[in-house]
């Protein structure tokens, strides 16, 4: 039987580094002003529950006597590392050469380790000195943000809808995006995966008319807005991993991943759970509507309306591609496959809620969650890590979210 290791953090510090620029030295310690740290990220932050992320993460932290033109515009690798201290506990199972009790724990050693936490990947984009000269206020962004903001792909994706866009599968056309936005930096992996597979159905063409893209689109594909269109047909959030600095889609845990928590210092909630989605729909093609039913034994529910420009340039026959789509949407939900058909019915809801804790680097956006509370008539809140902020560094506080509304109506 293998020890059993105990212990808890005493140290924390924040190292921000400078990959692409070795004669750079790493900031740390004395020229960090350690509780102006800020880490927002999020993978929804509108009050209406919508799939798709791709919503940027940014820091804003001030430096002591660093030179604000010789960090901005660099690229950098933000972490968080914290001393462990504790002792190993030895299972009452006697070891060969060692003769002790079988019914007892007992101490062993005491042991230090040290663990980094990855927080940010992306670039300096501001430096601003402050009253205090000897301080400069830095914004940073993650990589997704360069890679996509204000960034126009059309002309990629034009070339390949002119000669494949009535046969083209969502799959290829997300693949497709994923080249006209990585510009060889490496950021997406060659195994993500936007088709989502559920019983009874195929990688569905997409059957796009050229001459309804140039007119819808104009000139004109945002980068942001196409990636989180395939991230949301996916059912799950786009998401700059900082770890190993790779995009991913992140998608809801089963139930049995759920996380507890039972320590906070304050916590806020919705006398509400949100209704579950039962309805789902589209506007398509020239002026057509599309919506399904996926749970026809609810009284009440939500609608999830989806609006993108893509869907505009589907041919107003194929309402296959349309409910393709809305179909790709509800996976992201658990739901309950009836046992005759692939007809299920949509059941999650959660709750509305803040909370604010020791920083827990084990609680990561799109967590499923349940918090405890003093209440009997809501002894647990549980709903699902939708927005995170970390603030300050020794004593590292952080606050997850997710707005709500009761009911999601359909767009007009």
């Amino acid at each position: 039987m293998a020890d059993e290791a105990i212990g808890s953090e005493f140290s924390r510090e924040l190292i921000i580094k400078f990959p692409n620029n070795p004669e750079l030295q790493n900031i740390t310690g004395e020229h960090i002003l350690q509780e102006s740290f800020t880490l927002k990220e999020a993978v929804c932050d509108s009050e209406e529950f919508k799939f798709g992320g791709c919503i940027s993460s940014s820091v804003e932290i001030e430096l002591l006597n660093i030179n604000p033109d010789v960090i901005k515009n660099k690229t950098v690798e933000i972490t968080l590392r914290s001393g462990i201290y504790g002792q190993v506990i030895f299972p009452g199972i006697p070891y060969e050469g060692w003769n002790c009790p079988s019914d007892g724990l007992y101490p062993g050693k005491h042991y230090e380790y040290y663990s980094n936490a990855p927080l940010l990947y992306g670039r300096i984009e501001d430096v601003k000195r402050q009253k205090d000269r000897q301080i400069s206020k830095v914004t940073a962004y993650d990589e997704l943000y360069y890679l996509c903001n204000n960034k126009n792909i059309y002309s990629s994706l034009s070339d390949f809808v002119m000669y494949s866009g009535t046969s083209t599968t969502f799959e290829n056309m997300g693949q497709r995006v994923l080249q006209a936005i990585d510009s060889g930096r490496d950021v997406f992996p060659e195994s993500l995966k936007f088709e989502r597979n559920f019983p009874g159905q195929v990688n569905r063409a997409l059957s796009l008319k050229y001459e309804r893209f140039k007119s819808v689109f104009a000139g004109k594909a945002d980068a942001t807005e196409m990636l989180r269109m395939f991230c949301e047909y996916s059912g799950g959030f786009g998401y700059l991993e900082p770890y190993n600095k790779k995009f991913q889609i992140i998608r809801f845990p089963d139930a049995e991943k759920t996380k507890t928590i039972t320590e906070y210092s304050d916590l806020s909630f919705e006398e509400f759970v949100t209704l579950p989605f039962g309805k789902y729909s589209c506007q398509y093609g020239d002026d057509s509507a599309y919506s399904s039913r996926f749970g026809n034994r609810l009284l009440e529910y939500s609608t999830y309306s989806a609006e993108n420009q893509l869907l505009n340039c589907i041919e107003d026959s194929r309402t296959d591609c349309a409910s393709g789509y809305l179909e790709g949407i509800s996976q992201g939900f658990v739901v309950d496959y009836l046992s005759t058909s692939t007809t299920k019915m949509a059941v999650e809801t959660f709750r509305p809620f803040e909370c604010t804790m020791n920083y827990n680097r084990d609680i990561k956006l799109g967590d499923r969650i349940r918090i405890k509370t003093d209440y009997a008539d809501v002894p647990y809140v549980e709903s699902y890590v939708l927005e995170r902020t970390i603030k300050g560094i020794s004593g590292a506080m952080m606050t997850i979210s997710a707005q709500g509304v009761k009911k999601q109506e359909e767009s007009e």
